[in-house]
């Protein structure tokens, strides 16, 4: 009878970066992070408390001191998003896309009516 062997797990998600050196569930990083955090709390972006360390220059293999930035949850992913995906729009209360640049908007921006006009986010009997 053969001995089962265990086949190593597949990094995913944020540790599936192969130029990360330090994986994020480990006590070094957990060391690492708190000294960052423990040096200045506040979020550089926006000054609320910083709940995040992030990798100012993009590479997660940058684990120097200058390079590792406190960032709350919320400027950390906006960050993020506008690294990957060029952008951080979102879509307005009807729906929308708010990003200008966006296919959606360009018949709107002509004037096209199938676009309702923006309204209040609830209206009940036409009370608002």
């Amino acid at each position: 009878m053969t001995a089962s062997r265990k086949r190593p797990s597949r990094p995913s998600g944020r540790d599936a970066d192969p130029r990360r050196t330090i994986p994020l569930n480990s006590h070094r990083w957990q060391r690492l992070r708190a000294a960052v955090l423990a040096r200045e709390p506040l979020c550089r972006d926006c000054k609320h408390v910083a709940t995040d360390v992030d990798h100012d220059d993009g590479n997660p293999g940058n684990n120097r001191p200058e390079n590792l930035v406190p960032r709350c949850h919320s400027c950390h992913s906006t960050k993020t998003m506008r690294e990957q995906h060029g952008s951080t729009y979102g879509c307005d209360v009807n729906g929308w896309p708010t990003d200008p640049r966006s296919h959606w908007n360009e018949k709107s921006l002509e004037g096209d009516a199938a676009r309702p006009p923006p309204g209040p986010f609830l209206q009940r009997n036409g009370r608002g």
